[in-house]
Parts: structure tokens; sequence; C-alpha cells
């Protein structure tokens, strides 16, 4: 059953000509600056041309592509050959730091290479580990800020996406996308890895998170029993994962079969399950789709207006409104950050390796730097 705000965002999209952001309340904001004159011109055609979504209609492989699948399942590979073949643009499965990672588009590559340092402020006040995650999964309240951060970091990956595909006219091949996030933290539910207050508080953020935001108009689920998942997993290299017990993997294939696939189809996506349980040639795979008439499901809801769609990227590149998405008020204490984490993090914004370019920091010893102005 669709909520309230999948309802609205039909009704907007469906409204040619609306204004997007009068509809949501939403204070937007414009991009400035490009990267390359090709970039330049495409913008412009987006927003002053009859027909700025050219690049939607009429190339039918310039689609949103989500490959989705149990752990060991082969998505990783799956994407970046299926990326390759197309061609469209790979956004590789997110980690917890992927918020930091995209700091390299306005910061210097320092600073970035810093806060991504074990010894930076920036990750002692995370203290987060996926080895941790696997080896003691029932330590809640680090389950918990695990899990919730890497929906945090899967929520600007899959906007940096859509930003990608409508302005840009370049097609998407994401490995796990931020709504399916709920499949995992559902399982550790039912593991009993965390209790039912955090998944109540869960369930609300990642709805919080979730409106107004487009569903991949296709998902290609790798279909591999756990059981092979399981044995994939002990014959890897990672020592961690292998603490990972059958009966999760068990509960993640079930609620991607039973619950969020059918869900995915009643939203307009296009799921397309591959047998994978043995691997296969990508290839076959392109050969198929090139054969379907169009990757679009009957029902999608990227069928907007060029206004809406103008909205929609004044929306994604709006910074404060993504802040407000994920600000959302987190009841329990023992996940807060201390106050003097955050004196921390203002001080080493002065004193960081990339604040200032080379030669400018005096904090650091740098000399004669008003001679340098």
């Amino acid at each position: 059953m669709l909520n309230a705000s999948r309802i609205t965002l039909r009704k907007c999209m469906l409204q040619k000509g609306s204004d997007a952001a009068k509809i949501f309340g939403l204070v937007v904001q414009q991009k400035v600056g490009y990267a390359t004159l090709g970039e330049f011109i495409q913008k412009i055609r987006f927003n002053y041309f009859d027909n700025p979504r050219h690049h939607l209609d009429n190339d039918k492989w310039n689609k949103f592509f989500c490959v989705e699948g149990n752990m060991s399942s082969g998505k990783s590979k799956f994407a970046k050959e299926l990326a390759e073949k197309l061609p469209v643009k790979l956004f590789p499965q997110a980690t917890t730091n992927y918020d930091l990672i995209r700091l390299s588009r306005t910061y210097p590559d320092e600073k970035v290479e810093w806060n991504l340092n074990p010894k930076s402020v920036m990750q002692k006040s995370r203290i987060l580990s996926e080895d941790k995650l696997w080896t003691d999964p029932t330590d809640w309240v680090h389950t918990f800020r695990y899990q919730q951060q890497l929906t945090c970091c899967r929520f600007h990956q899959y906007r940096d996406a859509m930003i990608n595909i409508l302005e840009k006219g370049e097609g998407v091949v994401m490995v796990q996308h931020f709504h399916s996030d709920v499949v995992r933290a559902d399982a550790q539910r039912k593991m009993a890895w965390i209790d039912k207050k955090y998944w109540d508080y869960y369930d609300l953020f990642h709805y919080h998170a979730d409106e107004n935001m487009l569903p991949p108009q296709v998902i290609l689920y790798l279909d591999v029993p756990a059981e092979r998942c399981y044995e994939n997993i002990q014959a890897g290299d990672n020592e961690a994962e292998k603490n990972i017990p059958l009966d999760y993997l068990k509960h993640v294939e079930r609620i991607y079969k039973t619950k969020f696939l059918p869900k995915c189809r009643d939203k307009g996506v296009n799921v397309i399950t591959l047998d994978w349980s043995n691997g296969g040639d990508i290839e076959d795979v392109v050969e198929q789709l090139d054969d379907m008439p169009s990757l679009l499901a009957p029902d999608h809801w990227w069928d907007g207006s060029n206004n809406y769609y103008r909205q929609l990227l004044n929306l994604l590149y709006n910074d404060a409104e993504r802040s407000r998405r994920l600000g959302m008020y987190c009841p329990f204490e023992e996940t807060w950050q201390p106050l003097w984490m955050l004196d921390a993090h203002s001080m080493e914004e002065n004193l960081a390796p990339g604040t200032y370019h080379r030669g400018f920091n005096s904090k650091l010893g740098d000399k004669w730097v008003f001679l340098k102005s």
C-alpha cells in the first residue's frame, strides 16, 4: 500500500507544469558553477528548451539500474561488468564513509584523506567497524549506529545518482540502494541483534528520509540461495564475515522475496530476477534486456513534467534539505555524541591538513603567510 508521501509525489508528477517546490513546501537553491562546457550546455538545454528530458525518453539504456541480492551473491562484479558493457556510470556499494569521500568535490584531497584516517577526530567519534558488526552483532548500540550511518551514506549516494541521470543524461548502475537498507535492518531485528524500539525508530527514520525520492527504474535481483551465499562467505578471505550465521542470510533472502521485491513492483519498478546460483554471462543479460521492448514498468513513476524534474534537481542539490531529512531526533542517549566532540571537530577543521593550501597555515608553522596572500 502506498504511503502518504508517495501519493503526494505521484500527484505532483501527474500535474504537467506543476511546481514541486510549492507542493512540498521546501526552499530550493540553484547549483552554481559547471565543471565542463558539456555540463553547461546540458544545463542550458535542461532549463530553457521545450523538451529538456530528451535523454530520459530517447535512450533505452539511460536508466537507473540497481543490483540487489544477498551477501556474496556477486553483486559488485555483476554491476561493474554491466556498467562497462552498456556503458553507464557505476556507483559501487556505499560504505559508512561515503559522506566523507564525496567531499572531495569541494575540499582538497589532503583534507578528505585526513578525515578517513583512523587517527582523525572524525573517525574516532564514529567508532564504526564492519568487522565488529559481524564478530559482535549483539552489541546493539554499535549495530544501531552502524546501520543508521550506512543508511545516511546510501541516502547521499542515491541522491547523487539521481542528479547524474537527471542532469547529465547518463545512466546509472548502483550496488544496493537506499531503499533496500530496510531488508538488512529487518533481518537484524529477526536475529534479535536489535530490539523493537530501535526498529520502530529506524522505520520512521527511513520513511522520513525516503520522502520525495523516486524509486529506481530497474532492479536486477541476483537470486542465489542462502546456503550457496554462506558457502561463498566461508570460502572467502574475510575472517569477520565468516561469523555470519546462515539464519541471517535466510532472513535476508526471505525478506527480499516476500516483502521488498513485491513492494517495489507495486511502486512501478521493473524487477528482473536472475538465477545467479552458478554465476552467469553478462552478455546474456544484456541480450535479455535488449529483447525487452521497454525497460520501464507499465506504471512507472518517471513520467513527470519538465518543470517537475527541474524542481526535483534543485531539491536534490539542496544540502539544507538533505540535512533536514537526516536530522530526525534520536531518543537513544547511548548513541549520542558528547558535546566536547563537537568542539574537537571544530578545532580539527583549523588544524587538519588540507584546510589551507600548502604553505598558508600559520598554525602548523608556515612562515611569512601575510606576504603570500
